[in-house]
């Protein structure tokens, strides 16, 4: 509103300025700051949409100073989700680190099969097998 009120007010000045020099007629100067008006309209919405988000942004975060007060059980409630959180992705971690053994197991029990084309004596000395 006050941006609207002050920008109705240069409008007015600008339209005199350009009467009272001559340059242009009133009716012409108000037709030029119009069509400027519409050239504008969607980088000044998008800058209004922005500012709106930044003050919604602003409002939603607390500073350090305006955080709400938690009574205790809150407190013990949020750490305890905390906690769980924390174990669920130890269990996460740790059972992905099977699968990733398991698999590189897997792959190395692939290596250590004799397939029948190279000869038997040849796939125990790769595989570190003692020869008998």
């Amino acid at each position: 509103e006050k941006a609207a009120d002050q920008w109705s007010r240069m409008k007015k000045v600008i339209v005199d300025l350009q009467t009272a020099s001559g340059r242009l007629s009133a009716c012409q100067a108000e037709a030029d700051l119009w069509r400027l008006e519409r050239a504008h309209a969607p980088q000044h919405a998008q800058k209004v949409w922005k500012i709106h988000q930044a003050r919604a942004k602003r409002s939603r975060t607390f500073s350090s100073g305006n955080k709400p007060k938690m009574c205790p059980e809150q407190k013990i409630l949020r750490k305890l989700e905390q906690i769980i959180a924390r174990w669920a992705r130890e269990l996460a971690k740790e059972r992905k680190a099977r699968q990733k053994k398991s698999s590189h197991d897997a792959a190395s029990l692939r290596k250590r099969r004799w397939d029948g084309v190279e000869s038997f004596q040849d796939f125990k000395r790769r595989c570190g097998a003692v020869q008998t």
